[in-house]
């Protein structure tokens, strides 16, 4: 099978049923993949990069599974930003996708291809994966490790930058599902709940303000409980 069809197989097979994006040249090949399995996945064709990213969150949050975003090279990946610095904040699972003509290789220039950059570095601060895909060899470890990476607590979101010809190219069909961990989250509610309680008992007038941290596999019931 192309790897553009494994990618896509191997979200499918990790629960994502929706993608959110902007089509463009170098994401092309996975859009076709995506379109022969539309008895299994619903492509979503969004205004603009950013609402594509936002339309992901809004996925990972309702559904508690991994959000997915694609965009094609230079402004739509630029455009898509602020909402992989959303998904960091509010520490939810989403997956972002963006694709190159180009092997990137380290050049004093500021441009060596056409809307091309350095854009795992622009990242890297504000996801807990970023990664590019440069030759066939890399895809299974890279796509696994990144979704997940996602997945596993605290939350977050990753991002590939894929060699557009690597979409291409054949690989090896495996079957392999991610489940989501709750490593963080085994004392860390629990070990605070005796102060909060005894806040809690001298307060007239208690509110509770939580975080996106409560989403995390598990938390919410330890929380339920505790309120």
């Amino acid at each position: 099978m192309k790897s553009a069809d494994y990618l896509i197989d191997y979200l499918i097979k990790n629960g994502v049923t929706d993608i959110f994006g902007v089509p463009g040249g170098v994401v092309l090949d996975f859009l076709y993949a995506a379109d022969l399995r539309k008895d299994n996945l619903n492509i979503h064709l969004s205004g603009t990069e950013n609402s594509a990213g936002f339309s992901a969150i809004g996925y990972a949050q309702v559904s508690g599974k991994l959000g997915v975003a694609y965009a094609t090279r230079g402004p739509g990946f630029t455009n898509m930003y602020t909402s992989i610095c959303d998904a960091y904040f509010d520490s939810l699972p989403v997956l972002f996708i963006t694709a190159h003509s180009k092997k990137y290789e380290v050049s004093s220039k500021r441009i060596e291809e056409e809307q091309e950059f350095d854009t795992v570095g622009s990242v890297e601060k504000v996801t807990k994966y970023s990664a590019r895909i440069e030759d066939i060899a890399e895809m299974k470890n890279v796509l696994s490790t990144a979704v997940k990476t996602a997945l596993s607590s605290p939350q977050g979101p990753v991002f590939i930058d894929f060699l557009s010809s690597v979409f291409k190219d054949d690989i090896e069909e495996i079957d392999e599902t991610v489940e989501m961990t709750d490593e963080s989250i085994s004392s860390s509610c629990i070990d605070v709940s005796g102060k909060l309680k005894e806040y809690l008992s001298n307060a007239k007038r208690p509110i509770i303000l939580f975080g996106s941290g409560v989403r995390q596999s598990g938390s919410v019931n330890i929380f339920k409980e505790f309120v």
